[in-house]
């Protein structure tokens, strides 16, 4: 098989694995608390990349100020990311929820100019609105008829946006550790310090009467423990570690065109499997979300007069 074949078809099937996670995911929350499943995501998460680290590196973080930084891109990375992520789930539906996931490049790239990250870029900023106003499109679209059904609700839909601001921060104040560290180590060890919060958290605070020690985990169904099986097995181990994979051997604007197929997957799995069906209004959201994210991928600096160099600011 031509590697360019293979490097696709490596890119689809992780699309696939984590535009199928918010549909699975509701299956696994219908009788999983979203702070338990945090707790057994993480910890699956940081056992098998501390296991792949191990073999394949053995690379360790030097200490002092990186430790701080990973324990601060574990705190927006995954415990925000992840406990945003599940509560909002638990709240709203796998469409709305994939769509306001799609929106993590805007809140990135506006990070980034907040930080000194980024230049100020007009094509940026118009993408960025436009994303914006897709997510305000979506929010009210239940008030407007265009809500995919009960499953969508206004506090779930924030919360997942809430999620995509933490991962899009977390993927500026990461670089640092991406420019110094394998793949494999800054993912082995961000989901390390998430153990040490969501363990104890998971343990000691009831949600619905349950925790994780209290969990009647032989009354779980047989569609309950295969949602978390597959949970832990794709979106969890091999979509990241094949989305390290693809990233060491394609541009990053090829990666990132494969997220416009998670909505894809999402949709044709949240009809038939949680019985959601997208409004107008959800799609015209959907739109300008996606408009937006190309808009802010797509600009570029343009050159300062008599020179070849970017423009600092753009706007």
């Amino acid at each position: 098989m031509r590697e360019t074949t293979r490097l696709h078809l490596v890119l689809a099937f992780t699309a696939v694995c984590f535009g199928a996670f918010p549909v699975v995911g509701k299956l696994a929350l219908a009788e999983i608390p979203p702070h338990v499943l945090a707790a057994l995501r993480v910890t699956a998460a940081a056992t098998i990349f501390q296991t792949l680290r191990h073999v394949t590196t053995g690379e360790r973080i030097a200490g002092g100020r990186e430790l701080s930084l990973f324990a601060l891109a574990a705190l927006l990375g995954v415990v925000l990311n992840q406990g945003f992520f599940l509560l909002g789930l638990s709240r709203t539906s796998a469409i709305h929820t994939v769509l306001l996931v799609a929106t993590i490049p805007a809140f990135s790239y506006a990070a980034g100019v907040v930080l000194g990250r980024e230049a100020l870029l007009r094509g940026k900023v118009l993408g960025i609105a436009l994303a914006f106003a897709g997510v305000a499109v979506l929010l009210a679209a239940r008030d407007l008829g265009g809500a995919v059904g009960p499953q969508a609700s206004l506090l779930g839909d924030l919360l997942v946006a809430a999620n995509s601001l933490s991962y899009g921060v977390y993927l500026v104040v990461s670089r640092p550790l991406a420019r110094t560290y394998q793949p494999t180590t800054v993912v082995a060890w961000i989901f390390t310090f998430g153990v040490v919060v969501f363990v104890p958290l998971a343990l000691a605070v009831p949600v619905a009467g349950r925790t994780l020690a209290t969990l009647a985990w032989g009354s779980l169904s047989l569609k309950a423990w295969a949602a978390l099986a597959w949970i832990i097995v794709f979106p969890t181990g091999i979509a990241y570690y094949l989305s390290s994979w693809a990233l060491r051997r394609a541009d990053a604007s090829l990666v990132a065109a494969y997220v416009f197929l998670q909505p894809v997957v999402t949709t044709v799995l949240a009809i038939p499997v949680l019985g959601e069906r997208p409004g107008w209004l959800a799609l015209v959201a959907a739109a300008a979300i996606f408009g937006g994210v190309t808009a802010i991928a797509r600009a570029k600096p343009r050159p300062e007069p008599g020179g070849s160099g970017p423009s600092p600011r753009g706007v």
